[in-house]
């Protein structure tokens, strides 16, 4: 039984049937014969003249020598922008897969009737041998035919669009590249090398029939539902670049840089064991989470140079790379409770093997993908593996270790036991510190209050350089605020803040010259550890910063390396000028106010006027453009450029934590949540107490589906801001999100206490109330939330949820309404249409719905990986009445981490797939999967 004809395949067949009457006509009857039927429908008219154009020149015979259609048809068709998808060949597209190095990958289906398929449409760039790849293409088809393998997607057909590119036609895989895989499932080591044994499985077979890869690498390794994975793209490496030769980095490579071979970079005939070394980078990826190589390259030309010239990293050392935070989550996602155990896992065995498929030799490596494979499988049943030297010694343990199970049993459940035992703290990224550090406000006794700007800056400044000493823990600026020109005792910030030392100070300018005096208090006793005061130039200030951090550092025996003493002693500017622009600046930005925020900018940018190599002020304004997006509804292209600005920042200081967070932060607000962790990571490895970052870390691993990891980030992150609302906020939605509603709750009316004035509180906790089915206690809570907000989208969406909810959708559609026109596009205008469509506007519901899943399609064509998009795209297809679009986007969102299944089971907008068996699976499929979380939680408390 074939599939429901969709509105867009109705409106192909409605050309096809006029295109070919059309074509019984004389020229000059045809205009006559449109203008009946088309009438005042221009682009049906003009989609049917545009394939009578192309049929009066098209060598019909073959659609491998001739294209269907117009060029400016299929170009205006790739940039997403036409209602109706092009045909390629037989083939319609439908959205975009992905885009690499050689091409653009697209979703498509067969459009001649003959039955219902999917495939992959890979269209090869631009290129003058693009001729010759066609030939190839034909000469080679039947040996690639050939290739019937359960893990291999088959490569089929092919032609050429009519701009003269190349494309394939490949067997469509639904699945995730395997590095993701692994991750997101947290296979640990003996799973993953499992897994991994497959893949080679597959290529073992295509090598057999002659045939080389060339251009391995996880994005060509898909995982399905059921866990068996798909190599892509098998033969079209070979049918672009038979010879390997590539005579400059500007030419077409049929490889990616990252995984090739020493001998693909350096332009040298490829054979078998060039596949092997491109699958011992996976390998060594999918076990370590590190490049084979100790430092990365930022270029494929740096790439290439590190493959021929680099040392190779062993794998058991791979973990030393990472901070202590990132290690401790590369060993959770494999099932390994300490980096250490990864290590020794890594120790050994494994260390030989993937040594050996990588040497930069290719007679030194394994000689085939099965002698890799059988090494793998003696490591796996404990034998001795080929590829380390072999002694007595070693075999003999190795039969021990077989053949001793019952006291391998014993020793694992008493190594388990003082795991358990040891991972018993209260505190998920370990202890409390004994070194807890607030660097309280220095107090100005300036005479010009206008200079309070710069004891701010000092106390920010040196809170920073000790945050990045690593072994202390520093409480967020944040938080110290509150305590500017505070009465309370020291004794009393401390318990307040959870500080085990206090840093004081005081700053007066005069003239030329500063004054600045600083303390080092135990907050217990209230006794001085150590002081000093300054007397010096005003361009002085940012030694004093250096002298001031280095000295409590070294008070509290912290550990400082020479990079530490590097980093914390780096002047930031040589203008004083560009720092006081910046230090406004940033006071203004933290206002969150519109005004301030263009006020921010033009700071920063004065700042930059003053020294164009200032790092921290292109990241400031890195931050001051994702704020524009995120709080004031302006355009994501100012994501880009907080891009642009951040990327400014980190090649001026590589080691610049706050360009990470400004980086982080803009990919977060863009999607792209995998860039976003890598970016925070880096910034948390460089400033462990850097509270900001340790937010955008949480939440970028919780919109992936991962909030017993963001919990944990934002446990400490709290810990280091005990006195702010915020943090309280944020705790809470990670809580909600994993079904821990009694803890949400806590912790959002502590907010409140702490801060009625934070609408946030009010906003979540009108949430927490929604899908617990209390309307009414979620409707107060969201007219206060409007009442301290009333401008604020956030509060005027969530009365308009309520609303709709309970059936009012009028009243919703006004708060709704109330939106920026930007955010009410992009975040509600699936519910809006809803609203139109009760109320019987038809035409101005499916505009909202069909604009919506127009930006829905861009966003995930440019890479974005939001879940959010995902489900609103699934609701908008919904209330069109198309249960399997709806039906697929919602898998889409599941994949991508969606978990919010209890706001699906009462979301107005999937009424009419309430009962449906598929949508109550993934609904299920989302439960189970927080669930897990939970367990993984409690186990951690």
């Amino acid at each position: 039984m074939g599939k429901a004809v969709t509105p867009e395949q109705e409106r192909f067949n409605r050309i096809q049937e006029l295109f070919t009457a059309a074509l019984e006509l004389e020229a000059d009857a045809r205009a006559a014969f449109l203008s009946k039927e088309c009438w005042e429908d221009t682009a049906l008219r003009k989609a049917v003249e545009d394939f009578l154009e192309e049929h009066e020149n098209a060598k019909l015979d073959s659609f491998l020598e001739q294209p269907l259609i117009n060029q400016d048809v299929l170009l205006d068709a790739l940039t997403a922008e036409l209602e109706n998808p092009p045909l390629i060949g037989i083939y319609q597209l439908i959205r975009q897969l992905g885009e690499g190095g050689m091409g653009t990958v697209y979703l498509a289906e067969r459009a001649d009737g003959q039955f219902d398929m999917q495939v992959a449409i890979k269209i090869i760039r631009q290129d003058a041998s693009n001729a010759e790849l066609v030939k190839r293409f034909r000469a080679e088809r039947q040996m690639l035919a050939n290739l019937k393998n359960e893990n291999i997607a088959r490569l089929f057909d092919g032609g050429t669009t009519p701009d003269g590119r190349p494309y394939f036609v490949m067997d469509y895989v639904d699945g995730e590249p395997i590095d993701r895989y692994c991750d997101d499932k947290k296979l640990n080591i003996g799973e993953r090398l499992k897994l991994f044994c497959q893949v080679c499985s597959a290529v073992s077979y295509a090598h057999a029939q002659g045939i080389v890869h060339r251009d391995l690498k996880p994005g060509n390794i898909l995982v399905t539902k059921d866990g068996s994975p798909k190599l892509l793209d098998f033969g079209i490496a070979k049918l672009i670049n038979p010879t390997e030769a590539v005579s400059s980095l500007a030419a077409t490579q049929s490889f990616t840089p990252r995984y090739a071979s020493p001998e693909q970079v350096q332009s040298q005939p490829v054979s078998f064991v060039s596949d092997i070394y491109s699958l011992g980078v996976i390998l060594y990826e999918l076990l370590t989470g590190h490049s084979p190589y100790p430092k990365s390259a930022t270029t494929p030309k740096e790439q290439m140079q590190l493959i021929q010239e680099g040392n190779l990293l062993r794998p058991s050392e791979a973990i030393s790379c990472f901070s202590t935070l990132q290690a401790e989550e590369i060993a959770r996602a494999r099932k390994e409770s300490k980096p250490n155990k990864l290590r020794q896992l890594l120790q050994g065995d494994l260390d030989s093997i993937l040594l050996k498929a990588l040497s930069k030799q290719p007679d030194q490596r394994y000689a085939s993908v099965d002698a890799l494979v059988k090494d793998i499988e003696c490591y796996l049943a404990d034998k001795p593996v080929s590829a380390r030297a072999s002694d007595l010694l070693y075999r003999t343990g190795k039969f021990l270790k077989r053949n001793r199970a019952g006291l391998a049993t014993a020793a694992l459940v008493a190594g388990s036991i003082s795991a358990l035992w040891l991972g018993q703290g209260k505190f998920p990224f370990g202890p409390p510190p004994v070194r807890a550090i607030a660097v309280l406000p220095f107090k100005n006794i300036d005479p010009d209050p206008r200079n309070s700007y710069l004891s701010d800056g000092i106390t920010e400044d040196i809170s920073t350089k000790l945050g990045e000493v690593g072994s202390l823990d520093i409480i967020s600026n944040e938080a110290m605020k509150r305590y500017k020109n505070s009465k309370k005792s020291p004794r009393e910030i401390g318990a307040e803040l959870g500080a085990t030392a206090l840093v004081t100070g005081s700053i007066q300018r005069d003239g030329e010259r500063i004054h600045i005096t600083s303390r080092l208090i135990e907050a217990n006793t209230e006794k001085q550890i150590w002081a000093k005061s300054f007397d010096r130039l005003n361009e002085d200030i940012f030694v004093i910063q250096n002298i001031i951090a280095t000295d409590i550092a070294q008070i509290l025996k912290a550990k400082l390396t020479p990079e530490v003493i590097s980093q914390i002693t780096q002047k930031p500017t040589t203008s004083l000028d560009a720092y006081n622009y910046y230090r406004k600046g940033l006071e203004y930005y933290s206002f969150y106010r519109k005004s301030d925020n263009e006020q921010a900018i033009r700071l920063f940018q004065k700042a930059l006027g003053k020294d164009p190599n200032f790092a921290l002020a292109w990241s400031g304004l890195g931050d001051s453009y994702a704020q524009r997006v995120e709080k004031f509804g302006y355009s994501t292209k100012w994501l880009d450029y907080s891009i642009v600005s951040s990327q400014k920042a980190l090649a001026l200081n590589p080691n610049l934590a706050e360009g990470y967070k400004s980086l982080g932060l803009a990919y977060l607000y863009k999607g792209f949540f995998r860039k976003a962790l890598q970016a925070e990571e880096k910034a948390i490895s460089i400033n462990p107490s850097f509270f900001a970052a340790l937010n955008v870390y949480a939440f970028a691993n919780g919109y992936r589906g991962d909030w017993d990891i963001a919990l944990k980030a934002l446990k400490k992150a709290q810990r280091l801001n005990l006195i702010s609302a915020y943090g309280y906020i944020s705790l809470a939605e990670a809580y909600i999100a994993l079904n821990m509603d009694s803890e949400a709750e806590q912790q959002l009316l502590q907010a409140i206490q702490l801060q009625p004035d934070v609408y946030n509180g009010h906003k979540q906790l009108s949430h927490l109330y929604l899908i617990q089915g209390k309307y009414n206690d979620a409707y107060k809570q969201a007219q206060v939330c409007v009442s301290v907000a009333p401008n604020s989208a956030d509060c005027n969406a969530a009365v308009g949820n309520l609303e709709l909810q309970r059936g009012n959708l009028q009243n919703a559609l006004n708060y709704y309404l109330k939106i920026p026109a930007v955010l009410r596009a992009e975040y509600y205008g699936a519910s809006i249409g809803f609203i139109y469509k009760s109320l019987g506007k038809r035409k101005t519901s499916d505009l909202y719905l069909r604009n919506y899943i127009k930006y829905g399609e861009r966003a995930f064509a440019y890479g974005s990986e939001d879940l959010d998009i995902a489900y609103r795209m699934a609701t908008a297809y919904s209330v069109l009445g198309r249960k399997s679009e709806a039906l697929t986007h919602l898998r889409h969102a599941f994949r991508l981490g969606w978990r919010a299944y209890r706001e699906a089971q009462i979301d107005p907008l999937f009424s009419k797939l309430r009962h449906d068996s598929e949508f109550v699976y993934i609904l299920r499929e989302a439960e189970i999967a927080v669930k897990r979380m939970q367990e993984t939680t409690t186990e951690n408390r």
